[in-house]
């Protein structure tokens, strides 16, 4: 038995640089109308005017900083139109994190969402909102089945007139991924078109044996990848080995059984 642990543990750390991850990537959504990251600021409520939030960040693709002034000034990220329907029931849910001052006093901290589009963050009041507890952790929704997600956005609003940071990250609609930053858009260039004068290359006879292509480094780069090619053989291997002892253990069990006489 040490000996198939051995060898199931060597076969293991065999798989483990060939870059096989189990882990599947979740998919991911961007809104149909962008993020907008911005300062509102009301004298008196609801006259209120939105401004560029020059001093929020969109980090990356998982991550926003939000940096409210102190005084009667709130900032957000938005969208008008995340446009995602849940079939489901399903959990919103992202992190957060408090610093340089920052407080969640009077609800200041807080994901909310609008079950259609173009909302009046202001003065509408959402389908569903959550408000911050504590210094960090998590802002949970339950959207229900059939829901489709319109206008939405997380804030640090003028609740309270504490100055600081707050971080949204890893914003997920169940197991879908919001994008803060937009994917980049695949190449639309069309190929160049053959110059009809240039001679057309031969085609390879039936009996030619096609050369494979040599990747920087000098390795040939064939059509399938060595790495899967050499995960399936490591497999087989594991498998003939546990039948192999399994095969020996059975039959010295047997033999151990059969009459002296």
């Amino acid at each position: 038995m040490r000996k198939l642990l051995a060898v199931l543990f060597g076969l293991l750390m065999a798989l483990a640089p060939l870059g096989i991850n189990p882990a599947v990537a979740a998919e991911t959504h961007y809104p149909d109308d962008a993020w907008e990251v911005r300062d509102v600021t009301c004298d008196p409520y609801p006259v209120c005017e939105w401004d560029p939030a020059d001093e929020s960040t969109i980090i990356d693709e998982f991550t926003v900083v939000l940096e409210k002034p102190s005084g009667n000034i709130g900032t957000s990220i938005e969208t008008t139109d995340l446009n995602l329907t849940v079939d489901v029931d399903t959990e919103m849910i992202v992190q957060y994190s408090l610093s340089a001052g920052a407080s969640f006093d009077a609800g200041a901290i807080r994901m909310f969402y609008y079950d259609s589009p173009d909302q009046n963050t202001i003065l509408d009041v959402p389908t569903d909102s959550v408000a911050a507890g504590g210094p960090e952790g998590s802002l949970i929704i339950n959207v229900p089945a059939y829901t489709t997600i319109g206008t939405m956005g997380l804030t640090y609003d003028a609740s309270n007139n504490s100055a600081g940071n707050v971080t949204f990250a890893n914003l997920y609609v169940g197991d879908v991924a919001i994008l803060f930053l937009e994917p980049a858009a695949p190449p639309t260039t069309a190929p160049p078109t053959p110059d009809p004068t240039t001679p057309a290359a031969p085609s390879p006879s039936d009996s030619a044996i096609p050369t494979p292509t040599t990747a920087p480094g000098g390795l040939p780069v064939t059509g399938a990848r060595v790495s899967l090619i050499a995960a399936g053989g490591l497999t087989l291997l594991a498998g003939g080995a546990v039948l192999y002892l399994l095969g020996r253990r059975r039959n010295a069990h047997l033999d151990g059984e059969l009459p002296s006489g």
